[in-house]
């Protein structure tokens, strides 16, 4: 065998294999056998995978098949396949498999990966279903047989033609694989939207610019009827504003200064307030002379214990009293706490000292106790129980005395009570100590509360500062109470005497005041040019220029406001003119921008309409040759495999060739009667056996029908409903393949009897030809176990014809 051969594989973890299988394949035939699930088709496909990167026949049944290819209880896998004689087009594969893998990498290139699935290998589910598979319904021009049509009749050219064109006809094909063309569609409405758009916002601009215009010229004329002069600008106008509040604010002065005159003179005359003033002055100082020594010591007196004390009597001595009375108040009340606190330490010093010496007393009597009970020792009423049993009589069994000779107890008994005594003794001993142990604890409670009251208490000396404080605190708080009335008293008249003072002194002031007012009325009146009746009370006159300066201020300020919103709405009709500009600019290119692509969609119409036209001849260029060739070529090769392997058939599968939907050619299957009469479906009219036959024959037709780009072929158990007959003719016909075709053949069966037939019949037939055999199982631990073999040419010996 010449060509490209597959040369070795190793497996493990990969499906159903569980151990390690490292197989030579470097033989022209290849016979594996193995019982169900023992492994054939998982060895197979770890071939496929090797070669192609994938398993098509467990992607039929589920896209993520890949996830699972590892052994589920080994949980990882590998594959390693090493072919010779394809160069570039094969790389050694070293495939690793995890739970979860999701890509797989073959070592086959794309073109002949694909050629080894569709023409190589033959999968035992491929094999059911073959005739469904290249027999369908489906008329869309990439269908597995319309590629093998293609290939056949060397129609690559067209298709790629036709296949690269067909877009260009329908622009909802176009335009996933021309985003450039969908982008000219796009482009083109969305300029014609913006056209349009922008030319309803000119329209609209130049409405909203006539409205701005209207509104303006109408605040220019409301503005010469306020009283603006020729060349009035709002900068002289706001001058002129400024000018006229300093003037209103000289008369708001002038008008509270006549008004305090006026408010000096209210009440009684002249006389009375002078003589309310002497009276006024004459009690305060009444009141002084029989009260300030006394209250002056106070304040004095208290200075050491409370922060800012008044130096001196005023109008508010009934408040300044009463503020410090409470004062002193709470300072008494703290000191008195203090010294009632150190007292209440004191008393309980001295009851912590009391328990003190009464618990060291006791801790001293349970001490001897103790002491005491600890003598009787514990230890010998042990010893003594041991010595019970040896006693008989009264001789002792430690002296050997006689004990009757010492007292008339019985010995026996006499330590009998001994031992009970001492056992007592340990009993009250263990409650002794308890005892003790809990006056210990309590006993340096009593010293931690003790130190913490020395701690606390203050010093002897602190103790009557202390005292000293409280009782005078004591005698400043009486104090202060009963100067409090007597101070509210004192107040009031301090209080009226400088009401009564202030009035008479108003009344002096107000004359000179109102002589300087009428004057400064006078002359204001002069510099703003009103006139009014001197006679008039300075009030009346003021208020009139107040009311004057006010007309005359409302008026300018309403030209300034006018002049404002004239101004807002000028610079607005200004920023919308160029705006407008900027918007007719903006118009006028897209009006442009939608011209160029208008055009280039008219060009790219025009070249769809072409490239259309070229698509049509390209397809019915196809279709001749199609026409002419197909049925001629294919359904010969088909129709003499079938015959080989089936003789007795009387229908015979042939492929058929109808122009479909566009004048598309759709291969479909049908039989054909020797006779040259239609059959049916080879579904229908072939029986179960023949059916597989079929199938078989279609894949070998759809392999030798081309030039093979890899001479191997790969069957994973393709008898199939055969009889002996069929079987027979099968073995025949792969003889053939392998030795004058020159095909590397792998045939994977799982009948023990078929695997020795066929062993025998494909035994090697001269010297360099060769036949491996695998031979799958699984151990009774459920590991997979292989034993391959090697078998090469032997010479039979010659059978010489004896003569009779």
């Amino acid at each position: 065998m010449t060509g490209p051969r597959l040369k070795s594989i190793a497996i493990d973890g990969f499906r159903s294999i569980n151990a390690p299988l490292s197989l030579r394949l470097d033989a022209p035939m290849v016979l594996i056998h193995g019982h169900n699930g023992a492994g054939k088709t998982s060895l197979l496909s770890a071939l496929e995978l090797a070669l192609t990167g994938s398993v098509p026949s467990l992607e039929r049944a589920d896209k993520s098949y890949r996830k699972e290819l590892a052994n589920y209880t080994t949980g990882e896998g590998l594959i390693s396949l090493r072919v010779d004689g394809l160069g570039d087009e094969f790389r050694d594969t070293d495939i690793r498999l995890a739970r979860g893998t999701t890509r797989t990498q073959g070592g086959l290139s794309e073109q002949a990966a694909r050629f080894y699935s569709e023409r190589c290998y033959l999968a035992q589910t491929t094999l059911s279903q073959l005739l469904a598979i290249y027999g369908g319904d489906d008329a869309s021009i990439d269908t597995p047989l319309s590629q093998f049509a293609a290939e056949l009749l060397g129609l690559d050219r067209l298709d790629a033609l036709q296949r690269g064109l067909q877009p260009a006809r329908d622009a909802r094909n176009l335009r996933p694989l021309a985003p450039t063309y969908r982008t000219l569609e796009d482009r083109r409405e969305a300029l014609a939207r913006s056209v349009a758009e922008a030319t309803l916002d000119l329209k609209r601009l130049d409405a909203r610019i006539a409205d701005v215009r209207e509104r303006l010229d109408r605040i220019r004329a409301g503005m010469l009827e306020i009283g603006g002069e020729e060349g009035q600008t709002a900068e002289s106008t706001r001058l002129a504003v400024s000018v006229f509040d300093d003037q209103i604010r000289r008369i708001e002065e002038l008008t509270r200064s006549s008004a305090r005159i006026r408010a000096d003179r209210a009440g009684a005359g002249r006389e009375e307030v002078v003589a309310t003033a002497r009276r006024r002055e004459a009690e305060a100082a009444d009141w002084l002379t029989a009260n300030s020594d006394r209250i002056q010591r106070l304040l004095l007196a208290v200075v050491s214990h409370v922060p800012d004390v008044p130096t001196g009597i005023t109008a508010d001595v009934g408040a300044d009293i009463a503020r410090l009375a409470n004062q002193l108040k709470t300072l008494s009340n703290a000191a008195a706490a203090a010294v009632a606190k150190a007292k209440d330490a004191e008393r309980r010093l001295k009851e912590l000292d009391d328990e003190l010496v009464s618990a060291k007393t006791t801790t001293d009597d349970l001490d001897r106790e103790i002491s005491e009970l600890g003598r009787q020792a514990p230890d010998l009423a042990a010893a003594l129980s041991t010595v019970i049993p040896h006693i008989h009589g009264d001789d002792c069994p430690v002296c050997g005395r006689d004990y009757g000779e010492v007292s008339e107890t019985p010995l026996a008994e006499a330590v009998r009570k001994r031992i009970q005594l001492i056992t007592s003794a340990a009993s009250r001993l263990a409650e002794a100590t308890g005892r003790r142990t809990s006056l210990t604890a309590t006993i340096a409670e009593i010293g931690r509360e003790r130190e913490l009251l020395v701690a606390q208490l203050p010093s002897e000396s602190r103790r009557l500062e202390d005292q000293a404080a409280a009782a005078a605190l004591t005698g400043l708080v009486a104090e202060a109470s009963e100067l409090l009335s007597i101070a509210r008293e004192g107040g009031s008249l301090l209080r009226q005497q400088a009401e009564a003072v202030r009035l008479a002194v108003g009344w002096s002031r107000s004359d000179v005041e109102d002589d300087l007012l009428s004057k400064d009325v006078a002359a204001l009146e002069d510099q703003l040019g009103i006139v009014s009746a001197r006679t008039n009370s300075s009030t009346d006159r003021l208020a009139f220029m107040t009311r004057e300066l006010g007309g005359r201020r409302a008026r300018l300020t309403a030209w300034i406001e006018q002049e404002t919103i004239a101004s807002t709405v000028q610079r607005e009709l200004t920023s919308m003119t160029a705006e407008r500009v900027e918007l007719d600019a903006k118009l006028r290119s897209q009006v442009s921008a939608k011209k160029r692509a208008d055009d280039a969609f008219r060009a790219t119409t025009a070249i769809r309409r072409s490239v259309g036209r070229i698509a049509d001849a390209a397809a019915e260029a196809r279709t001749r040759v199609v026409a002419e060739v197909f049925n001629d070529k294919l359904n010969t090769l088909w129709r003499d495999l079938f015959v080989r392997l089936a003789p007795d058939e009387e229908f015979v599968p042939v492929f058929d060739v109808p122009v479909g939907k566009g004048g598309r050619i759709r291969p479909v299957l049908r039989t054909m009667h020797r006779s040259g009469n239609d059959g049916g479906s080879p579904g229908v009219m072939l029986s179960s056996g023949n059916l597989n036959t079929a199938a078989l024959t279609l894949f070998l037709a759809l392999h030798l029908s081309v030039q093979p780009k890899l001479p191997w072929l790969v069957l994973d158990d393709p008898v199939q409903s055969m009889d002996d007959v069929h079987i027979a003719h099968f073995a025949a016909l792969l003889r053939t393949l392998s030795k004058e075709h020159g095909r590397q053949i792998i045939v994977a069966v799982h009948d023990r009897a078929l695997f020795d037939y066929l062993a025998l019949e494909m035994s090697p037939a001269f010297p360099t030809d060769e036949l491996i055999t695998i031979e799958l199982e699984r151990t009774s631990g459920g590991k997979t176990r292989y034993n391959t073999a090697r078998h090469g040419y032997r010479e039979r010996p010659k059978i010489v014809a004896v003569a009779a």
